[in-house]
């Protein structure tokens, strides 16, 4: 993850989720109190309100924005139109990923959301494809070009069979190599795309980002726009509008683009020699602490300075203060600038990458040290943009190959309550960590340790819940359900019930997601370990507004009959009761006539629940003739209740007659 944007964004589709808080049963009678804590906890820190929607139409409207269509794309396009698999292959830096996106985006009527297939590095059991897993008119794009995801090419032509029956639409990304790999079938309709026009990319994205004026030749712009990757015409437009920041928007697009190509050439080396001119430890910590801080204000780049030098330890300067060099003058030294509002700048835009690049390769012993710098200057609250920071040493935690220097730093502010406010734009990082093209497996997989740490400060858990509905739902939504179930087990309540929050306001936006948490907490309620938590979520999720769309789902029908059974047969009816009586509200009876067998009512479920056991029959009436007293048409419904219990029991008449006096 870099400072500079990439130019390659997750795209997710319209219909995505957004968080509210259910309303879950009241406990009114004398039985455990497992709601009235619940909601206790609720209203002491309630869940907050997400909005994926926003971020998933921000993300579609910056791709859009930029994206040139490739050769071979059209090809593509007329093939997606249609329900099966699309197979697309190119060279790196083509923008293989973000022409799926398109792709996919386009596919179907829009109404289904985008799904990403699992990969290995996110989890042990994720590496599989899962063909019992696909819903009709789906949308599902399988990435291939890494490596580590060759176990995903066995069964991919079966797959792909089950994708069109089901008339859902999948669009995988393959690297050549992988290409050449694929049973015959699949490998003759691989379509490979081409690079597309360089000169009319970087324009595209020049505009996006405001720079409105005709591109123009300037001297080694030519082989920049015929071979560079996307990613890297992403980087150049990015540095031509950070020029123009720099020059205040004077000097024009001709200029801008040849500082930014002067930029782009900067290497390590020159840092290197910059070194050696200057070789004491305070001008390399101005230096390094420049490169860090940039941007922010004199004063910042000074106490992270001086905190750089304590932290490792360095030699007092016996020198008087008033005898040392001052702020701008220690900064003239390593060929950088005060500007009138006091901000600190290189010479160059992209120095600063090449100062931190130089100093995490050529010192790694000192890593620990800069770790514990950064988290110095951090809690110092004195750095404008703690994100523009965090960017940065992400950066190099990631290109070093030690990401959990990152992790470590964000672990060791959840603990802490006064810095706890640090974890706001650590979050950041974590959510563009978590759909980073190279890096992401890395990030999700970290997510799923924490969520599965029961003790996870509270403050870093609410987080997660957070990240797991904004940044994993969208396009992975069985590995946001996986993380959001076992934080639903933390043992701070309040960080459970913001879980069962999330996956419950998850299930009302997404069927698909509904029926993947009936499935998971049907068989946690019918395990042989009952956790007061997961019999809250079912009572939470398993509503009849809910389910009903579902109501043709007889495989749904029957994991909700399972569930209320373990209900029923695990707590007084009193604690479940709540639950009941909003399905007994839920029966008109005008709209379920009872000739068709095929109608799967309400009523039919609880019936169903109670398995023909009498203790249970006698719980269910009960909660039902507490719910009907001193009002007919609630009457009317439990009569109906009882008479179909009765019905179930082989029984008939007395009892229903007796109800309706």
């Amino acid at each position: 993850m870099s400072e500079q944007d990439s130019g390659i964004r997750s795209v997710v589709g319209a219909s995505v989720q957004a968080v509210t808080s259910p309303h879950g049963p009241v406990n009114t009678g004398p039985g455990t109190q497992y709601n009235i804590v619940t909601a206790a906890l609720a209203a002491a820190v309630p869940p907050p309100q997400y909005s994926p929607r926003l971020v998933a139409e921000r993300e579609l409207r910056w791709t859009a924005e930029r994206f040139v269509a490739p050769p071979g794309y059209a090809e593509l396009r007329a093939a997606s139109r249609r329900p099966g698999a699309v197979l697309l292959s190119g060279a790196p830096g083509t923008g293989r990923r973000t022409a799926a996106m398109m792709l996919l985006h386009s596919s179907g009527d829009g109404s289904a959301r985008f799904r990403e297939l699992p990969d290995e590095t996110a989890e042990p059991s994720a590496a599989r494809l899962d063909p019992d897993a696909v819903e009709p008119g789906e949308r599902l794009l399988l990435d291939l070009t890494d490596e580590s995801n060759r176990s995903l090419h066995r069964g991919l032509d079966s797959y792909a069979e089950v994708v069109a029956a089901r008339e859902a639409y999948l669009v995988v990304v393959l690297s050549a190599r992988a290409a050449g790999t694929l049973p015959g079938s699949l490998r003759e309709s691989v379509v490979e795309i081409g690079r597309p026009d360089g000169r009319v990319v970087l324009q595209r994205y020049l505009h996006a980002l405001g720079v409105e004026e005709s591109l123009v030749d300037v001297p080694g712009l030519a082989q920049h726009l015929e071979s560079d990757p996307m990613e890297e015409l992403a980087r150049l437009a990015l540095l031509v509008r950070e020029t123009r920041a720099a020059a205040g928007h004077r000097g024009g697009l001709r200029a801008w683009l040849t500082d930014a190509l002067t930029a782009m050439s900067l290497r390590v080396d020159e840092v290197a020699r910059q070194v050696r001119e200057h070789p004491d430890g305070r001008s390399r910590a101005v230096l390094l602490a420049t490169a860090f801080f940039e941007r922010s204000q004199a004063e910042v780049v000074h106490h992270a300075t001086e905190a750089l030098l304590g932290v490792l330890r360095y030699p007092e300067d016996e020198a008087h203060p008033w005898d040392r060099l001052d702020v701008v003058a220690s900064l003239a030294r390593i060929d950088a600038r005060v500007d009138d509002e006091r901000r600190v700048w290189f010479g160059s835009v992209t120095y600063g990458r090449a100062v931190r690049t130089y100093f995490w390769d050529s010192f790694p012993g000192l890593r620990p040290d800069l770790c514990r710098w950064l988290d110095t200057v951090l809690r110092l609250k004195i750095v404008p943009d703690p994100v523009r920071v965090l960017r940065r040493f992400s950066a190099e935690c990631l290109r070093a190959g030690h990401p959990e220097d990152l992790f470590d730093l964000i672990g060791r502010w959840s603990w802490e309550e006064r810095t706890a406010v640090l974890l706001a734009p650590a979050s950041v990082i974590l959510q563009e960590g978590l759909s980073h093209p190279h890096h992401g497996g890395v990030f999700r997989r970290k997510l799923y340790d924490w969520s599965c740490t029961r003790k996870l400060p509270r403050v870093l858990a609410v987080e997660l819940v957070r990240l797991c509905v904004e940044a994993l739902a969208p396009t992975r939504p069985d590995q946001a359900l996986v993380r959001l179930r076992h934080l639903s087990h933390n043992e701070d309540q309040v960080v459970a019930q913001h879980a069962r929050a999330a996956l419950v306001a998850l299930s009302d936006e997404d069927r698909r997601f509904l029926r993947r948490v009936l499935h998971r907490v049907v068989s946690d309620v019918s395990g042989p370990y009952l956790r007061d938590g997961d019999l809250v979520l079912f009572t939470e999720v398993a509503r009849p507004d809910r389910l009903r769309p579902l109501s043709a789902d007889r495989s749904s029908r029957d994991q909700v009959v399972e569930g209320w059974h373990r209900v029923m047969a695990a707590h007084p009816h009193e604690w479940w009761a709540p639950a009941v009586e909003r399905w007994l509200a839920a029966h008109d009876p005008e709209h379920d006539p009872e000739h068709d067998p095929e109608h799967d009512d309400v009523l039919d479920v609880l019936v169903a629940a109670t398995r023909d056991r009498g203790d249970l029959e006698a719980r269910l009436s009960a909660a039902a003739r507490g719910w009907a007293a001193g009002d007919p048409a609630r009457r009317r419904t439990a009569a109906e209740l009882l008479r179909r219990t009765d019905r179930a029991l082989g029984l008939v008449g007395s009892r229903t007659e007796r109800t309706n006096r």
